[in-house]
């Protein structure tokens, strides 16, 4: 609800060997950070060890808070209109002032009466700068917020009321509009390594039968290509953020779809971050995930740490 999460995200402990952890670093605290507002839809541990959480912020500290906290206090706007308005009043009082000190030694060669010299002299006052103006945009906006209450529509700031009467054209995008919400995998290609004559790796050819490549055919190594497509399936089966709640594997779509091409299946009774296998059970062969290293959007790259259960 806070994080613009549309699909549940796996939150790991802080590790025991962590001893400090800078929890100003937003991109790297998130990952341990449970936010206020948000449902805990599952919770794992192993070896029936309890868990131990730190609040380091309450209030309008945190994100929630802080949500609130712009909601209800909103920051001045910077309006253009209010800004040339004052302006406006500014350059009118020093027209009017001058026109004050010509009119009253003009006036004043004229008129011998004190008080109607003075009512005189600032009636060009008067009528170059007006005083209503600020109680008639006032009003104004009084006005608009009144009937925007009509409708249900509630204003807590009012100079954004004339901002938006400037709006003319309002434009909402939400994903899955112009798009499905659903993938396919279509095939891999795979990298060869080698470098080309370019400079530019070379790739293997493109192949849709990824997830029918088992270990088992590691055995011939002789075939590059084959060997390379099985590891790059088990990298797909294994480097992933899913996790099943209520039987229902969860997690994000693409990650989903991906670990699904691979016709290997995700077992997490065993271990805290599972283990993978294929779904074909004439095979003994299983990976145990011992560490996630989760996405990182300024790396673009998510790494795993597994172990083949086999032969450890």
């Amino acid at each position: 609800m806070l994080t613009g999460e549309s699909v549940p995200v796996i939150k790991n402990s802080l590790k025991p060997t962590e001893d400090f952890f800078d929890l100003e670093n937003e991109e790297a605290s998130k990952k341990i950070t449970l936010f206020s507002g948000t449902k805990v839809i599952q919770a794992r541990n192993t070896g029936g060890q309890s868990c131990t959480a730190l609040v380091v912020r309450t209030g309008f500290v945190t994100t929630k808070g802080s949500l609130v906290r712009d909601i209800l206090y909103p920051k001045p706007v910077n309006f253009k209109f209010y800004r040339e308005s004052v302006y406006f009043v500014f350059a009118m009082a020093l027209v009017a002032l001058s026109g004050f000190a010509i009119s009253f030694n003009k006036l004043k060669e004229d008129y011998t009466n004190t008080k109607d010299l003075i009512k005189r002299s600032l009636d060009l006052i008067t009528i170059a700068v007006p005083p209503a103006l600020p109680a008639t945009m006032s009003v104004g906006v009084s006005f608009a917020i009144r009937r925007l209450r009509l409708v249900n529509i509630f204003c807590i700031s009012p100079p954004r009321v004339n901002i938006s009467g400037m709006l003319q054209i309002m434009v909402f995008d939400k994903t899955g509009t112009l798009t499905e919400d659903g993938l396919e995998v279509k095939g891999v290609v795979g990298c060869l390594g080698a470098k080309g004559d370019n400079g530019d790796p070379k790739f293997a050819m493109f192949t849709e039968s990824i997830g029918q490549l088992l270990p088992q055919q590691l055995k011939d190594l002789s075939k590059y290509l084959l060997y390379n497509s099985v590891k790059l399936n088990e990298a797909m089966a294994c480097c992933h953020s899913l996790t099943y709640v209520n039987g229902l594997l969860v997690g994000d779509p693409l990650d989903i779809e991906m670990f699904n091409s691979t016709n290997w299946l995700l077992d997490e009774s065993r271990s805290l971050n599972g283990s993978v296998r294929p779904r074909d059970q004439n095979i003994a062969y299983e990976l145990e995930i011992c560490r996630r290293f989760d996405f990182e959007s300024k790396l673009q790259r998510m790494c795993s740490i597994v172990k083949n259960t086999s032969d450890n």
